[in-house]
Parts: C-alpha cells; sequence; structure tokens
C-alpha cells in the first residue's frame, strides 16, 4: 500500500530520489530527464505564470546539477557497503540502518531544496491553488476506488503482488514456497485503507492551509523556510494517535517482512540482490560529472520505469 506522501511540497527532491531507488538506468535518466519530468508534475498541480515557470526551472536544475556534483559519491558508497551485506541475511538492525541512512539522505536534499520551496511558495497566487486542491481531490477519489471500496481479498491479492514484484526485482524468481510464505507476511499486514486515507486527507489539508498562509500574508522568506522544514517533519509520522498507531504497524511489518525474506533467499538469489546493486553503482557512476560515454550510452538505453 502506498504510503501517503503530500508530493506537492517534496517535488524538486523526490523525482530525483525515487529515481535513484528505481535500479539499473533509473540515475541516468533522472539526471538527463528530471527537469522535464519535474516540471510537467508541478503542472499538473498549479498553473504556472511564466515568471513563475521559469524560476521553478532553474531552481530545479540548480538542485539537480548540486545532487549529482556533490551527492552521488555518497550514494555510491552508501550501495557498495549494502553490496557487501547482501550475500548474507539481514537482520532486523540491518533494515532499520538503512531506514535511517536513506532518511539521512532525504532530509539533506530536503534541507537544500528549501529556500528553492520557499521562493516558489512565496510566488504563488492563492487563486493558483485551486487546481491543487482539485488535484487532491483526484487523487483522494483514486485511491478511494483502488483501495477502499475494494474488498479485502481484493486488497490482499494487489498488495501480495506489489511486494512479490519487488522481491523478485531483488532476489529473483521465488519458488512456490517462497512465494507461499511472502503471500503468508503480506496477509498477516494491517489492513485499514480508510485510516490512511484519513491520514491523506488530513495532510493534503494541512499542506493546502500552508501554502495558502504563505501565497495570502507573504510572511519573511525565514518563516517560511521554517514552516516548510517543520511540515516534513511532521510527516513522518502522524499526529493523530490510531493513525500513527496503525502507521507504525504497517512500516514494522513491512521491515519484518525483508528479514524474513532474505532469511529464506537462497545463496544464488542473495548473490542477484549483490548483482542488482553492483547495477546501481555503475548508474551511478555513470550519471556523476565527466563519466566515460560508454557507461552513459549503456545506461540511457535501459528502462527507466519504477513502481514505488
Amino acid at each position: 500500500m502506498r504510503r501517503p506522501t503530500v508530493r506537492t511540497l517534496k517535488t524538486l527532491i523526490c523525482a530525483l530520489l525515487v529515481s535513484c531507488l528505481g535500479g539499473c538506468g533509473a540515475v541516468k535518466v533522472a539526471y538527463d530527464h528530471g527537469e522535464t519530468v519535474v516540471m510537467f508534475w508541478v503542472g499538473r498541480y498549479i498553473d504556472l505564470e511564466p515568471a513563475q515557470e521559469s524560476l521553478v526551472r532553474q531552481r530545479v536544475a540548480d538542485f539537480f546539477a548540486w545532487h549529482r556534483s556533490t551527492q552521488l559519491e555518497d550514494y555510491v558508497g552508501l550501495a557498495s557497503a549494502l553490496q557487501d551485506e547482501a550475500e548474507r541475511a539481514v537482520t532486523l538492525d540491518d533494515v532499520n540502518k538503512l531506514e535511517d541512512a536513506l532518511r539521512e539522505r532525504g532530509y539533506r536534499a530536503l534541507n537544500r531544496a528549501l529556500p528553492d520551496l520557499a521562493d516558489i511558495a512565496l510566488s504563488l497566487k492563492p487563486e493558483q491553488l485551486a487546481k491543487t486542491a482539485e488535484k487532491f481531490k483526484d487523487n483522494d477519489r483514486e485511491y478511494r476506488d483502488d483501495f477502499v471500496d475494494r474488498s479485502t481479498f481484493k486488497r490482499r491479492h494487489d498488495r501480495f503482488e506489489k511486494w512479490l514484484d519487488r522481491v523478485e526485482y531483488w532476489y529473483g524468481s521465488l519458488t512456490a514456497e517462497q512465494k507461499a510464505n511472502l503471500q503468508k507476511l503480506t496477509d498477516a499486514q494491517p489492513d485499514d485503507p480508510n485510516l490512511w486515507l484519513a491520514e491523506r486527507e488530513a495532510r493534503e489539508q494541512e499542506l493546502l492551509a500552508l501554502l495558502s498562509h504563505i501565497a495570502r500574508d507573504k510572511p519573511p522568506r525565514d518563516e517560511v523556510i521554517t514552516d516548510l522544514a517543520a511540515f516534513a517533519r511532521r510527516m513522518e509520522t502522524s499526529p493523530d494517535p490510531k493513525r500513527r498507531t496503525y502507521y507504525e504497524a504497517l512500516r514494522a511489518s513491512g521491515r519484518e517482512i525483508w528479514v524474513a525474506v532474505s532469511a529464506m533467499a537462497t545463496p544464488a538469489q542473495r548473490h542477484h540482490a549483490a548483482k542488482e546493486l553492483g547495477g546501481w553503482i555503475e548508474d551511478m557512476k555513470a550519471a556523476e560529472p565527466g563519466a566515460c560515454a560508454p557507461n552513459c550510452a549503456k545506461v540511457a538505453r535501459l528502462d527507466p520505469a519504477h513502481q514505488q
């Protein structure tokens, strides 16, 4: 089940970070086409005026250039460490450390983007946010159709298929017994899409209220940066006790699934995971400034599609 992320705030960083975790070819494509993808995505939520479009385009280009020149080497180091660990069974501590490492890098990128996000938010007019509100409603209707209004059996089936896709990306084809074990694990996950939808809607309304305040009252830039940073931090969990308990239980079950999958993986399957990480490392090196042309050409031919 998808995490209810309010993407409008994170557009400038998520397009890159998600692509970096997308497997072979995604990093090169992210840097070569990231500006186009982000501009298209922003346009789905806000009708930008020419001056605003120019501002967003320049800030997106600056962000990608910063990340490409200063952060990729660190990502290569992280992936290399994971590759060394991939051929053994992972522990819950390993999974927790990886989450912490990714969270740290996500906030590093967010902190770099916050001044740009503040300038963009300050450029908006209150009436421009009407499209954002309508897009949120459309997304929520789609979520309701996909999850809330489906039977428990259908939701469990879809959840298993998504997990199977993720697991087989890393470990290669699973045996019938491994698939049956994975099915049991995913069936046991918490399943309350109404809580998830309520959290999603609450976050959307909070973001709309914040952006409306910025667009209407034009507070000082430093105040906007602080408010956006605080909102991003609040998105890590829910202020509602019931929804927070559900979310934490879902996250915990996800960690446990990865540990269980690693434990039942064969040596050949773990080697497959190590090879996939090797592909990531090659792609990130190919995307670094001054990377050799043969690697870039190879990467550019690969499929960039990725589903969370």
